[in-house]
């Protein structure tokens, strides 16, 4: 059986409606999709441990102790190898922690972008709720 032109097919909607005489706040709504995309941005932006931190001043404190050591290996006639050697730690220990800097601030600087993003996300979300600000009064004119 298919249905003709004719049939008249009924839909019953209900619709409940609230009214707030003093509402205590004010709400919005949000997409569950929405909530959840902020969510999960909301968790990349948790501040990584900071073993860049103890991993660079490692180097750089191995670096320069070697360094300051080779000066008084050299007055005290130790064998070449030994200064080169503790010349290839200096060298490797301070580029290494250069790099660690590096590698510590680029992080830095994209966790802050990730928490600028998410802020003005929600900022321009929560924009439409926001009373528009009072226009401030026109100037009477005077005459003089």
């Amino acid at each position: 059986m298919t249905p003709s032109h004719d049939d008249l097919i009924e839909i019953t909607v209900n619709l409940q409606e609230r009214i707030l005489f003093r509402p205590e706040r004010t709400s919005m709504l949000i997409a569950i999709t929405e909530w959840d995309s902020l969510l999960s941005r909301v968790k990349a932006c948790k501040v990584s441990f900071r073993i860049r931190v103890a991993a660079y001043s490692f180097a750089f404190a191995l670096g320069i102790t070697a360094a300051l050591s080779v000066i008084p290996m050299y007055f005290a006639q130790v064998p070449l190898w030994v200064l080169v050697a503790y010349g290839g730690v200096s060298l490797c220990g301070l580029v290494a922690g250069v790099i660690l800097v590096i590698d510590g601030n680029a992080i830095a600087r994209n966790q802050q972008t990730n928490i600028d993003d998410l802020v003005a996300d929600m900022e321009k979300r929560r924009a439409p709720f926001s009373n528009p600000p009072p226009e401030p009064p026109e100037p009477e004119a005077t005459l003089s």
